[in-house]
């Protein structure tokens, strides 16, 4: 059986994911390796989500660099 902690811990991981894949989707980014990191802790986004609530967190991501070449 699955402990409440651990679906909640699964809920919180899916919001961020889909939430940031839309993001970076919409905005056209080119994110490095998947490298997108909260800057909350697991525990504290935990700590302030509530089911049928409104859920912020805050995030980092690693873009890639591009290289633009120009002709001289």
């Amino acid at each position: 059986m699955l402990g409440e902690e651990r679906v909640t811990k699964f809920v919180i991981q899916e919001i961020v994911n889909s939430t940031m894949a839309d993001y970076v989707k919409k905005e056209n980014l080119n994110v490095k390796d998947n490298k997108i990191n909260t800057t909350q802790t697991a525990e504290e986004l935990m700590s302030v989500f509530t089911p049928g609530k409104e859920f912020g967190f805050n995030a980092t991501l690693e873009l890639e660099t591009s290289e633009i070449k120009t002709s001289s």
